[in-house]
């Protein structure tokens, strides 16, 4: 969910961070993962020799307050206190992952010396903190990495790094103060030959390895053998999962949903639960503190025999950043798998989530929320490519770009698993309640859920929507969209905006809209002005090139002194909307607000050539497009 700056709340982070001290969320009382290692002897010790900062006599002395003293890290894994407020100004970071630089703050400098490659990890909380690497100290020019969290509780660097020497500033956007700087050191597990012939595939974090086998190939009994299943040799009805069994041997199973019956039949299972809720929750960037929040809510609920909660959650700091898939109970979640670092930017991701999630818990109905950054038409700064986005992950960079089709790749091939459209797909994300987003999102959903103007970092209150669904499990997929809408709006006054479209419309919906812009593309040479001044005072959103569709019709059709044609088509737009948005909720300050935005740049202005990208199906299927670029 991107945050407008007013929305930002400040919150303390001790309290949720000792909450993840045995987990990795709020109340995992159930979590089934071993207890966290702890440090061995020798690695406490070597932590400890290093100078405690936190000391006043070795935090006024020399210690990490210039390159030849500059205070060097083991190499392992433990944690340093210190404080730089006695510190001296070395020079800012600045890039990707520090959005502003540094404005005079002091820091203390650490170094360390890799002799092989490694995969490290820091961690500086305490304050507004900010990180940066070099492999020169005192050369700005050679800096690889920086992060201050865009004025977060923690600056974090995450990196695969060579052999060499480094150093490692700790530092402040303005004011310093005390700190502790958490240290990793992990080798590549893939090193040595431990695979064979496999292809050895580090985890994220590097504690493992996963070896995999040629295209064409799979793994048997720690071979690579060629896949029987391909092609799928299962053809049957409700029966077409292939396993393998051996060299050139496959047995055929029943689909998720489906059991044997009769005669090795597969027939519907009469115990599938009705619902199972998948949350991919991206909080690798600022907002993790909020899906920890969110994640504990979803627990005062719990799956329930008909509804299942499944979670992928990826984290920036906490456990070591790494992801969990989770089954959701009441008062805790089970962990089902630790994948380490992975990449919630790209659409392999999702899909392979959404995949896993209908194979292990099918239902009858499914409510895909995707949780994070969302951007509308223009990209999170500071990333400067503008390609209407959603899910930023800060360890990679990567974003998954709508107009380019990454969306629709991780989309596909979750329907596809289900055999039929997801129900429904909801956005915990900012500004993505677009005609844009329906165009997008069709082929592969029923409904779209998601707000039009930005959401409070808090998001959605899950427990609020989610209680209901478990009293009440029949609950149809537009009664679960309407429920998501009406519990958003009432959380808070600062939920702007909220609606659920019926994803059915979108070929009548696209029919007047094209209609409409033809007549907006007919009527431009003559009138320009009051078509440009309809669309300055229809109802913005945070990006000023955000405009309710409605509002913007609504503005055309009273303006008198255009022509009956474009009038009767913004009248046709209007009745439309109506129809396609079954529920929208505003709050009073966002009065104009009707379910539906859509791209309506200011006029003058040219069309940023990702609007017509490949995967901008919207592009294709009206000719709004051809009206912006005359506009």
């Amino acid at each position: 969910m991107t945050i407008a700056p007013m929305m930002l709340n400040a919150k303390t982070t001790h309290l949720w961070r000792a909450a993840f001290a045995a987990c990795i969320a709020v109340g995992l009382g159930a979590c089934q993962d071993a207890a966290e290692p702890t440090q061995d002897a020798t690695l406490r010790d070597a932590s400890a020799a290093i100078c405690d900062e936190a000391d006043l006599t070795c935090a006024r002395g020399t210690a990490g307050n210039s390159c030849a003293t500059a205070i060097v890290l083991p190499i392992g894994t433990g944690a340093t206190n210190g404080t730089n407020v006695y510190g001296e100004d070395h020079g800012t970071g600045y890039g990707k992952g520090c959005y502003s630089v540094t404005r005079g703050g002091s820091d203390r400098i650490y170094t360390f010396t890799l002799a092989k490659p490694m995969k490290v990890q820091f961690t500086m909380t305490g304050y507004d903190t900010v990180l940066h690497l070099r492999t020169a100290c005192g050369k700005p020019d050679t800096q690889i990495a920086c992060n201050d969290d865009a004025g977060g509780p923690a600056a974090g660097l995450n990196l695969e790094m060579q052999p060499g020497t480094y150093y490692l500033y700790a530092d402040s956007f303005k004011a310093g103060g005390p700190y502790t700087l958490n240290y990793t050191f992990v080798s590549d597990p893939c090193a040595s030959n431990v695979c064979g012939t496999a292809t050895c595939v580090p985890l994220g974090d590097w504690t493992g390895y996963t070896c995999q086998c040629p295209d064409g190939q799979v793994p048997f009994n720690g071979a690579c053998i060629a896949d029987p299943c391909l092609p799928n040799p299962c053809t049957e009805p409700h029966k077409s999962r292939c396993m393998v069994d051996g060299i050139d041997q496959y047995s055929c199973d029943c689909e998720p949903g489906f059991i044997p019956g009769n005669a090795g039949a597969c027939v519907a299972d009469p115990n599938l639960p009705e619902w199972t809720v998948m949350v991919y929750l991206n909080g690798d960037n600022n907002l993790e503190q909020y899906g920890v929040d969110n994640l504990a809510q979803m627990q005062k609920v719990g799956s329930s025999p008909k509804v299942n909660i499944v979670v992928l959650m990826d984290t920036a700091t906490i456990g070591a950043g790494t992801a969990h898939k989770l089954l959701v109970k009441k008062g805790g979640s089970t962990m089902l798998a630790n994948l380490g670092e992975i990449d919630m930017g790209v659409a392999e991701t999702l899909a392979d989530f959404g995949v896993w999630a209908v194979q292990n818990y099918p239902a009858k109905h499914y409510l895909l929320d995707l949780w994070d950054h969302g951007s509308g038409w223009t990209k999170i700064a500071p990333d400067p490519e503008p390609v209407k986005a959603v899910s930023s992950d800060d360890s990679s960079g990567n974003i998954i770009s709508i107009a380019k089709g990454q969306y629709a790749a991780g989309l596909a091939p979750i329907a596809a698993a289900i055999g039929k459209p997801i129900d429904i797909v909801g956005f915990d994300a900012c500004l993505m309640a677009m005609w844009e987003l329906v165009n997008a999102t069709a082929p592969y959903a029923d409904i779209l859920s998601a707000s039009e103007e930005t959401e409070p970092a808090a998001g959605w209150p899950y427990d609020k929507f989610l209680a209901p669904l478990i009293a009440n499990p029949l609950m149809t997929p537009k009664e679960l969209a309407t429920k998501i809408t009406d519990t958003y709006y009432a959380a808070g006054s600062n939920n702007a905006t909220f609606s659920g479209v019926d994803l059915g419309t979108l070929p009548a919906l696209n029919q007047v809209v094209s209609a409409f812009a033809d007549e907006l593309l007919a009527a431009l040479g003559s009138y320009r002005a009051p078509i440009k001044a309809a669309r300055d005072a229809t109802r913005a959103y945070y990006y000023a090139s955000n405009r309710d569709l409605y509002d913007f019709a609504q503005r055309i059709a009273a303006t008198s002194a255009l022509p009956a044609n474009l009038k009767t088509a913004a009248r046709a737009v209007m009745a439309q909307v109506k129809a396609s948005t079954f529920s929208n909720k505003a709050q009073s300050k966002w009065a104009g607000s009707n379910g539906i935005a859509i791209y309506l740049k200011d006029a003058g202005t040219s069309l940023d050539a990702n609007y017509r990208a490949a995967g901008a199906v919207w592009s294709q299927n009206s000719t709004w497009d051809e009206f912006l670029a005359a506009f």
